[in-house]
């Protein structure tokens, strides 16, 4: 399901907004002006009019692995579009593979 809001496949659940809505409304008091917020990037968002842009770029900057991340990455990781979890069968011994998908881009052939 996150895969089809993020790229905007399903919109939003009208149930899902409305606690949305409800929730801010509790949350703001007199402290929510204080908050320092990030600008957001205008053009990404006039880019991706639906959907959530730039989740995984962004989800990745705010992990731990986010350091790991160069400045050459980041164009890239905005084509991201999903992230899928193989676990290893017993044979392979413990593990995982994680599949990335990108959206069709200039820095590399399929996706």
């Amino acid at each position: 399901m996150r895969e089809r809001i993020i790229n905007a496949k399903d919109a939003l659940p009208a149930d899902l907004i409305e606690l949305f809505d409800e929730r801010a409304v509790k949350m703001k008091d007199e402290d929510y002006d204080k908050l320092e917020v990030e600008p957001c990037d205008v053009k990404a968002i006039q880019n991706v009019p639906v959907g959530v842009c730039d989740f995984w770029s962004k989800a990745f900057l705010n992990h731990n692995i986010g350091a790991m991340i160069s400045e050459k990455d980041r164009p890239i990781l905005g084509y991201l579009t999903n992230i899928e979890m193989d676990l290893h069968t017993a044979d392979l011994g413990e593990g995982y593979d994680l599949i990335f998908t990108f959206s069709p881009n200039s820095y590399f052939d399929g996706t």
